[in-house]
């Protein structure tokens, strides 16, 4: 996750926004410019991202039962054993409650 933010000021314009921006640790400042459009498809995925109490993992290949695809866009590999014989509950990259996809059981 990288360095957290504040929003300084932000003008709107016909189609965009222009955000200036300042990180809190290094103090550096910033001015970037999103699309109108652009910034409310990102608050939509925040939005829907934030509602999801799990993240569902889908085995990749049936014959190696050690692979996985997370909901949240990464993949896993058991390294000695499948996901049923380890005691893992939690998503490691998004920290929600793995839930496996009710097809793989």
């Amino acid at each position: 996750m990288g360095e957290k933010i504040n929003i300084e000021k932000i003008e709107v314009y016909k189609d965009t926004y222009q955000v200036d921006l300042r990180y809190k640790e290094s103090g550096k400042s910033e001015k970037v410019s999103i699309r109108k459009d652009a910034l409310f498809a990102l608050i939509t995925v925040a939005e829907e991202e934030a509602t999801l109490t799990s993240c569902e993992w889908a085995l990749i290949d049936q014959e190696c039962a050690s692979v996985y695809n997370t909901a949240c866009g990464h993949a896993w590999q058991f390294a000695e054993a499948d996901i049923k014989d380890c005691s893992i509950e939690f998503c490691p990259f998004c920290g929600k409650v793995i839930q496996i996809d009710k097809n793989e059981i």
